[in-house]
């Protein structure tokens, strides 16, 4: 058993089944008591809802809430018209919890968490069963006030909570809830932008380390929360349960801020909001990959500028060489490819390699450039399948240019 759920059940906060009296049982307060909320009367059961409101210039963080943001740009990554970011009250963020992280007939979700921007404030509104049979009223509650929005944005809810929530709609036989819905992962964005700089994109290091984050001692860890509700379920102690809401909570307001954070990011609304020069390279990326050529210039610009490794740097001006040679800028290309091939950058010699035996026809430095990455790639102590697979390609690029020179000298 692990440490910290150890420490909960010495504390008295969790208790085994067999250890609880009836009268015990009976002594415990209803859940609006414990905590401030109200019932929702379904025909197939009762859902508790819980709403609170932050107010716009609200601290969170580092983050400052508004509603004065522009969406636009991180909506164009993901295809989504551009009508919908005229008004930020179309998106909403999600997270759930579950009984465990199986699709499985047995599994079941008891918690939807819902964070978005309104006219006059930012909203959390959180939907709680107290027991698995009335997961089928908390879907229709839920089905009922998704319906007001376009877009959903989660944290890996593409992998896990979309598909949790599509099986659990489909094991009621109700409609699909979120099937015409825009989706927006924002750990697809954290992983982008950060995984230069930071070790790992878990929203709790993302929330340390981006929004300068620290949850209050009510926090509890993500992998806690079902084996607290399934205490609670014997318990019936609402107290048990302060936790795994305030864990929902706070991962829903985190990521109305960290999607804010992202559109200040992408709108250069502040230098400050670069959490590590090595985030340019990220941003020149993204965009390049958007075939957005001047932004990802400017970005790969401010990168050379502000980063003194010179091996990291080499591998940028490959990146950014091929960024040029798709944009038939090939004489500037050139320039950053000799400068990332003389510093070691194998990929940087094949490109060269390319261009003066194709383009050019200057087979001897075309050889040249192939021989530089054959010795790169002699002097790699991993061996694997890519490792051998370019030291095929390069050695038949050799024997190519060998020929044509041979043949040219006729």
């Amino acid at each position: 058993m692990n440490d910290l759920l150890k420490k909960l059940k010495s504390s008295g906060l969790i208790k085994n089944g067999n250890e609880i009296s009836r009268n015990e049982v009976r002594s415990f307060p209803r859940l609006e008591e414990v905590i401030k909320g109200d019932w929702i009367f379904n025909r197939t059961g009762n859902v508790f809802h819980i709403h609170e409101l932050l107010p716009y210039g609200y601290e969170y963080g580092n983050a400052t809430f508004t509603r004065n943001i522009d969406p636009l740009a991180l909506y164009s990554f993901e295809n989504i018209p551009k009508k919908y970011a005229t008004d930020i009250k179309n998106i909403v963020f999600l997270d759930i919890e579950t009984s465990n992280l199986s699709l499985g007939a047995g599994s079941f979700v008891f918690l939807i968490g819902i964070c978005y921007f309104s006219d006059i404030c930012v909203e959390t509104e959180l939907y709680l069963i107290d027991h698995p049979g009335s997961e089928q009223a908390l879907l229709e509650t839920f089905q009922a006030e998704i319906s007001r929005f376009e877009i959903i944005s989660s944290y890996n809810g593409k992998s896990f909570d979309i598909p949790f929530l599509k099986n659990r709609y489909a094991m009621h036989q109700l409609d699909e809830v979120v099937k015409n819905k825009f989706h927006i992962d924002l750990l697809t964005y954290a992983r982008r932008l950060w995984k230069l700089s930071i070790e790992s994109c878990k929203l709790a290091n993302i929330e340390t380390n981006i929004l300068e984050l620290e949850r209050d001692k009510e926090e509890i860890p993500g992998w806690l929360v079902p084996q607290i509700y399934f205490d609670f379920l014997n318990q019936r102690d609402p107290n048990l349960l302060k936790g795994v809401i305030y864990h929902n909570k706070m991962d829903v307001i985190s990521l109305a801020a960290l999607f804010q954070h992202f559109i200040f990011v992408l709108n250069e609304t502040s230098s400050e909001m670069i959490y590590d020069n090595k985030d340019y390279f990220a941003l020149a990326k993204l965009y390049s990959r958007m075939n957005a050529v001047e932004k990802a210039k400017y970005y790969y610009g401010l990168g050379f500028k502000n980063i003194s490794d010179n091996h990291f740097i080499a591998y940028y001006c490959w990146e950014y060489g091929m960024l040029l040679k798709n944009n038939n800028e090939f004489e500037e290309a050139l320039f950053y490819w000799k400068k990332s091939g003389n510093a070691g950058i194998q990929a940087s010699c094949i490109e060269l390699s390319k261009y003066y035996e194709h383009k050019i026809k200057n087979y001897t430095i075309a050889l040249k450039w192939a021989k530089k990455a054959q010795e790169m790639l002699g002097n790699n102590k991993k061996i694997n399948k890519q490792n051998a697979e370019d030291i095929s390609q390069v050695q038949h690029r050799i024997s190519r240019i060998k020929r044509k020179i041979k043949k040219h000298e006729k």
